[in-house]
């Protein structure tokens, strides 16, 4: 790491720079959260008084991400994790961006594990497709449905609260938390990447198979698979079996450490399916986790 990278991370910390999973803020982060205690504290911005609330409504936090053809996304920040998500489109993720980027005006995209949104947008918007997005946990999807009414993607985006499984049916919903724009949630049990039990928010949540999902709702069938669900990928493509017949192509997060990962590669293998690129995505705390993008052999 360079030294001018040393400094940037300083005072922009970002999650994959952190050596092991979750965020801890650093000094200057510290320092920060702290002035704005204080203020918080002599202002009595946490009361219930006229000034405090009216304080609380007209904050209204977006940053504004340039596209290549000259538009723009605007996603809904005022959290530190929101603000990365924002600026790192391009970057987080490459890979999908350049996949999105091949698609065809034709193409149906299925977005599971939509998070607050950044694929789902970036494919209604550039490339004016249907584009349905699957996200339980609640935070994340109130600030999805709220990126897509910034961008007036109404017409384009069909953002379903259900969690996808390998069948239908009630399940316990681990949440890690109950932050904005969190990850690693997971359906039955925790994410495979909590090698530390945090205490962890419970409730039961409907789940589908998304055969099921794709048949009782008359859902478009869909070309495009992308799939980041941070450890449930087998019970997804257990239970999309019929779905995987007429999808062309799938970009997946994938761990080779994970034994459930492997039995999902066979598996997509058995379907005609090849992996036609692969990204290792920058972890300092995992380096064995990629996205892959599968492709159709008949294809």
């Amino acid at each position: 790491m360079t030294i001018y990278s040393k400094i940037k991370n300083i005072f922009n910390p970002l999650p994959e720079n952190q050596k092991e999973l979750g965020y801890k803020p650093n000094f200057y982060i510290k320092f920060l959260r702290s002035i704005a205690e204080t203020l918080i504290f002599l202002l009595r911005l946490n009361s219930n008084n006229r000034l405090s609330v009216e304080t609380q409504q007209l904050l209204n936090p977006t940053m504004d991400i340039k596209l290549p053809a000259g538009d723009k996304l605007t996603f809904r920040t005022g959290h530190g994790r929101l603000l990365w998500r924002a600026k790192t489109l391009f970057t987080e993720e490459p890979i999908i961006i350049k996949w999105i980027d091949t698609f065809k005006n034709n193409d149906c995209f299925y977005d599971i594990g939509a998070n607050v949104g950044n694929y789902t947008l970036y494919a209604a918007k550039t490339k004016k497709i249907k584009v349905i997005s699957f996200e339980p946990e609640i935070n994340n999807l109130q600030l999805l449905y709220e990126n897509i009414y910034l961008n007036r993607l109404t017409d384009f985006c069909f953002p379903i609260q259900i969690a996808l499984s390998d069948s239908t049916k009630v399940e316990k919903f681990f949440i890690r938390s109950m932050s904005k724009g969190d990850a690693m949630h997971s359906i039955g049990r925790k994410a495979f990447y909590l090698k530390e039990t945090p205490e962890m928010f419970t409730l039961d949540a409907m789940v589908m198979s998304l055969d099921d999902a794709i048949e009782i709702f008359h859902l478009p069938k869909p070309s495009k698979l992308k799939i980041d669900v941070d450890s449930n990928e087998l019970k997804i493509i257990t239970g999309a079996s019929k779905t995987l017949a007429y999808v062309e192509e799938i970009c997946i997060e994938l761990d080779t450490s994970f034994g459930e990962h492997q039995i999902v590669m066979d598996t997509l293998k058995s379907q005609s399916f090849f992996i036609y690129k692969k990204e290792p995505i920058s972890r300092k705390f995992n380096t064995t986790i990629a996205n892959y993008i599968f492709n159709k052999k008949n294809k």
